[in-house]
């Protein structure tokens, strides 16, 4: 048993049947989420707090995150296929942007005096950024499939 696995154990330890485990994974799930978004709220503030290098530092805070997603898929992908994407809602769609625009901007005011070099740098990196998700996002119908056959092949072993 994996490290993973002794996390579930233990939830799974918490609850009695399968409709308290349902309402722990709904939970866990909010929670994931509001994690993401205070993460984001304190990496703006901090950022129009914090001078210098210390400004662009914040951007460390999208890790935490991150690495926990990619963990959590690994361990899920050899179980079930890749869940399919989850939309974003309106206040995602607010949210994000508004956030990140007051991240960059705290750190182009703060860490770098405001330098259009970096502000211009920043803007291409966002560019490139998205289509790269973009991309991403849109392999994830194909890597379920491969995941679905992988799987099947799996148990008929």
């Amino acid at each position: 048993m994996n490290f993973n696995d002794t996390i579930i154990t233990r939830a799974d330890a918490t609850v009695d049947d399968e409709f308290e485990r349902d309402v722990l994974h709904r939970g866990s799930t909010i929670s994931l989420n509001w994690t993401v978004y205070s993460l984001f709220v304190l990496g703006a503030a901090l950022s129009w707090i914090l001078d210098g290098f210390a400004s662009f530092a914040t951007a460390l805070l999208v890790f935490p995150p991150l690495i926990g997603l990619f963990i959590g898929q690994r361990w899920m992908r050899r179980r079930v296929p890749l869940p399919r994407q989850m939309g974003n809602s309106r206040f995602d769609w607010l949210f994000g942007p508004i956030v990140l625009i007051i991240w960059v901007s705290g750190i182009a005011y703060r860490g770098f005096g405001g330098a259009l070099e970096f502000i211009a740098g920043t803007g291409g990196g966002a560019v490139i950024g998205i289509i790269l998700v973009e991309l991403l996002i849109s392999r994830t119908g194909k890597r379920r499939a491969a995941d679905e056959e992988r799987l099947a092949a799996e148990s008929e072993d």
